[in-house]
């Protein structure tokens, strides 16, 4: 069949018809600058126009205010975990020293293994003792508004002494767990965590080691150094609380031989802070074999016999290790004999001081006999016999409920933070 023959009428693609050089009417007429114009030219300004002084005013306070208002808080969005280093007060700013220990964290806590029971505050020990077995728990806080879920907590130990991340120093590890931290609008934004195995003490421990806890998971991870003044992802407890007839001897000697080259330890004495402290460690008591004694009370600083007030604390003694000498003296001495110069600066008086400086008020000798002549030096201070927990609270004073709070301070010798480590004694 043939196909049908277009007629002239037909369009051919161009618009136009067929064999003709017409437009198709329908098409329609070309635009006339098928291009475009430009815009016209802007209008010139007014010369009358003055700028609104108010309407300036509040579109940059406007600006402003969007600008102060920048990235949001951390913890507004992600987990923000804390082991704190301190009671009471720690919200995990860091670093905390100077001026708050960042060694007494309240939130390591052992029990005795031979009970099995929850977690039970008022049997945590205070004062644990090698060759026995002790559960270990550590509270872990979520601050932040995210969850924090796969959240692995670990513990270690450590030789007692000033130990702060320092390198060549490798913490021993105790166990770890896995827990999960609501956000802090919610309870179970605070847990206390058990991990595993219980710590046994070895025999050849002392019992005064310190504990060390970190605490990550993957929106806030703990950055692997052993730091708790720059990192609250880490706690350290380096404490031990002493009463009655526990010899504190050999673990202040030991504290001796960790002062660093050029270094100085100073001894203060914490005052009010002793009760919180213990209240968060203990329950405010500690525990002798089955039976808890009474609640300690703090003393009044002002009352006791010994010391330099400085900043709320008193100034207790300073010792220096010097390249041929060790050098120990009451703090009170050096103060009154350097025309009664400020406690801080007695380390510093002490490491320049002449040998007839030193013999009129220290007691001096060889490095390696910095742990006798320590000892000798508090004993001395305190006009007793021995170093038991229970003769040292009574030299300083207070009832027989007193507890008091002593803390072993390790500095450098540009006066840099080595470390710190707490001593609670009570009479009973």
């Amino acid at each position: 069949m043939n196909a049908p023959r277009r007629t002239a009428e037909a369009k051919a693609p161009s618009g136009r018809a067929e064999g003709s050089d017409t437009s198709d009417p329908q098409r329609g007429a070309d635009p006339p600058n098928p291009i475009g114009t430009a815009p016209p030219p802007p209008s010139p300004p007014d010369p009358k126009f003055q700028p609104d002084p108010a309407l300036l005013k509040t579109l940059t306070a406007e600006l402003r205010a969007k600008e102060d208002r920048g990235r949001p808080n951390r913890e507004d969005v992600l987990p923000y975990l804390l082991v704190r280093a301190f009671v009471p007060g720690d919200r995990g700013a860091r670093p905390t020293w100077p001026p708050t220990p960042c060694w007494e964290s309240p939130d390591l806590l052992l029990i005795d293994a031979s009970y099995t029971g929850p977690f039970d505050p008022s049997r945590c020990a205070g004062t644990p003792v090698s060759g026995n077995t002790y559960r270990v728990f550590v509270r872990v806080f979520n601050l932040g508004m995210l969850a924090a879920v796969g959240t692995q907590v670990t513990v270690y130990w450590i030789d007692p002494g000033f130990f702060s991340g320092q390198p060549g120093a490798e913490p021993n590890l105790i166990g770890a767990a896995y827990a999960e931290f609501a956000d802090r609008t919610r309870a179970e934004s605070v847990r206390v965590v058990e991990v595993g195995p219980p710590w046994a003490i070895p025999l050849s421990l002392t019992g005064h080691e310190c504990l060390l806890a970190t605490v990550s998971t993957l929106a806030d991870p703990w950055r692997g150094v052993f730091d708790a003044n720059h990192d609250r992802h880490v706690g350290q407890r380096n404490l031990t609380i002493a009463a009655g007839h526990l010899d504190l001897k050999s673990l202040i000697g030991q504290l001796a031989t960790q002062i660093p080259a050029g270094g100085a330890l100073e001894i203060m004495h914490g005052g009010q802070a002793v009760l919180p402290l213990l209240t968060a460690v203990s329950g405010g008591r500690l525990k002798d074999g089955n039976s808890a004694h009474s609640r300690y009370v703090a003393p009044n600083i002002a009352d006791l016999p010994h010391g330099v007030l400085s900043d709320g604390e008193l100034h207790l003694m300073t010792a220096v290790r010097r390249t041929s000498d060790f050098l120990v003296c009451p703090t009170e001495v050096v103060t009154a004999a350097a025309a009664r110069t400020a406690p801080a600066r007695v380390r510093a008086i002490l490491r320049d001081a002449s040998p007839s400086f030193a013999d009129s008020v220290a007691i001096s000798g060889a490095n390696e006999d910095a742990p006798s002549l320590l000892t000798q030096a508090i004993r001395r201070m305190l006009d007793i016999g021995n170093l038991e927990a229970g003769s040292i609270a009574a030299a300083l004073g207070g009832s027989p409920d007193t507890a008091h709070l002593l803390r072993f301070i390790a500095t450098d010798a540009k006066d840099a933070l080595t470390g710190g480590y707490s001593i609670v004694v009570a009479q009973k």
